[in-house]
């Protein structure tokens, strides 16, 4: 059975009512990156690079009380960051649930596998776009395959089961037997989750093709038969989420849940960029609420200006256009 506050934060959400303090908060602790992909929202906008202070770091995670989960990443890889396995280790010291995501260059020595594992992360995603098709639109970090062999590995020499292992790829027309693969060799490997996520229009300078309606719900069918042979989580937020009877219910009724037309993260979640600002999304550079260095975080999440924007946000050009957390697509050439 469902726990009680799953079912009212469904209702919730039905409702268009925000949680009372966001569950997952996205800290951007670095937007150095050792790779220059060419699909990065960075090449879309101007960001100053840097790490954020871990002073900084740390006076931000001491005012996230009552937030359950913090994410560590941004436009930056946040194995750049000199101070992330202390900066791990302090958000659990904190009670929170920790993940980070990565293109797992780094993660190249036994040393750093060691103090990723000892550090008490929970999770850790790796951004795959193929595992044997690289061209120019993919993440240039097929060695990282070779890392998270080598993660598996320790993780199954110590018996630890954390950090949990999830891939992430993209939806991308023309490429969808990548997707395939993706997942076959993560079923292989042993990793705990593969992640798929809707590649996003507003990457127009690639001139990528995105996949049609018709074409995602081919691939949806795809995965159910890759769940059910290597017995692997594959979450599509457009197709499933969870597993069991939460994954049933999720791609049954996620429309009742008014995530249509609705972005999802507005609900339960917040971004903190390198300066300590807080954002609804980090894609919206130019749309600080306010900064979390100079109030606490139950003023902004509740502020005129955070609720004004709840309720307006689809005129914002970058909202507009955007469907990345949405169940319905949006048709580029209506809103170009």
């Amino acid at each position: 059975m469902f726990e009680k506050n799953t079912l009212l934060r469904a209702l919730r959400t039905m409702l268009r009512i925000p949680e009372a303090l966001p569950s997952y908060a996205q800290i951007e602790i670095t937007n150095v990156c050792n790779l220059t992909c060419p699909m990065c929202f960075k090449h879309f906008i101007n960001v100053d690079e840097k790490h954020m202070d871990y002073d900084v770091f740390k006076n931000v995670i001491d005012r996230l009380k009552g937030v359950h989960s913090i994410v560590l990443c941004g436009y930056g890889e946040p194995l750049c960051h000199p101070k992330i396995f202390d900066a791990i280790t302090y958000c659990k010291t904190k009670g929170f649930d920790v993940d980070l995501t990565s293109n797992g260059l780094l993660l190249n020595t036994n040393e750093k596998i060691e103090r990723l594992i000892s550090s008490g992360l929970d999770g850790i995603t790796f951004s795959f776009e193929s595992i044997s098709n690289i061209n120019e639109i993919a993440h240039p970090n097929q060695k990282a395959l070779d890392n998270v062999r080598s993660l598996l590995a320790a993780k199954q020499f110590r018996h630890r089961n954390r950090p949990a292992i999830t891939l992430q790829t993209l939806m991308i027309k023309g490429r969808e037997r990548d997707i395939v693969e993706i997942i076959e060799w993560g079923g292989v490997q042993g990793v705990d989750r593969i992640n798929v996520a809707r590649f996003e229009q507003l990457n127009t300078l690639l001139h990528v093709e995105r996949l049609s309606i018709e074409e995602e719900q081919k691939i949806f069918k795809e995965f159910r038969h890759l769940r059910k042979k290597y017995k692997i989580r594959i979450d599509c937020l457009q197709d499933q989420v969870y597993t069991g009877i939460k994954g049933f219910l999720y791609k049954h009724y996620k429309y009742f849940l008014g995530m249509d037309t609705e972005c999802i993260r507005l609900r339960d979640f917040m971004y903190v960029n390198v300066d300590g600002d807080v954002r609804p999304c980090c894609a919206l550079v130019e749309c600080a609420i306010d900064s979390l260095l100079e109030k606490d975080l139950f003023s902004i999440w509740h502020s005129e200006k955070y609720n004004n924007f709840r309720k307006h946000y689809h005129a914002v050009p970058w909202c507009s256009r955007c469907d990345f957390a949405k169940l319905r697509q949006i048709d580029a050439k209506a809103v170009s």
